[in-house]
């Protein structure tokens, strides 16, 4: 009987030891299997939320840049004369494109190539004092469309 009583006894200090833990996380038992499953979970969904709010601060970033290039565009459209305007635009889209470039450049080479195609020539061109504004509105087009194309795709994934 004693033997018994013993036996129960110790089997409920295991099992508590195995389910007690301190403030830290750490179990005060010292098995550390269950505590590290739980801490690599909890991990990757941390992970998990950090790319997800990757691809979320990167297409407000997108949308940024084709705001202000639809602007730009608009400009040379409506008042084509107010160069100090589309300079002004000009430079804000070299500005809000400068604080996503190395991002897209990482993320994905071959978009960031593409992009840069059209809105480095359309960055240039908005700096001059007398931008040529047929070149502005097409090459305004083409890096909208590269650029919602990009923020599409990543997007999808």
């Amino acid at each position: 009987m004693k033997k018994l009583l013993f036996i129960f006894i110790m089997g409920i200090t295991v099992v508590l030891a195995a389910c007690g833990s301190d403030e830290s996380g750490t179990e005060e038992s010292g098995d550390q299997s269950s505590n590290g499953d739980t801490e690599q979970s909890q991990n990757e969904e941390q992970n998990k939320t950090e790319e997800d709010s990757v691809p979320a601060e990167l297409s407000k970033a997108l949308d940024d840049v084709i705001t202000v290039t639809k602007e730009l565009k608009s400009t040379v459209e409506e008042s084509p004369d107010d160069m100090e305007k589309v300079n002004k635009q000009g430079k804000m889209l070299e500005e809000n494109w400068d604080k996503i470039e190395k991002q897209v450049e990482e993320k994905d080479p071959e978009a960031y190539e593409n992009i840069e195609k059209s809105l480095y020539p359309l960055k240039d061109e908005a700096k001059k004092d007398k931008p040529d504004v047929e070149k502005i509105k097409n090459l305004s087009e083409e890096t909208i469309n590269k650029v919602e194309e990009y923020k599409n795709k990543i997007q999808s994934k």
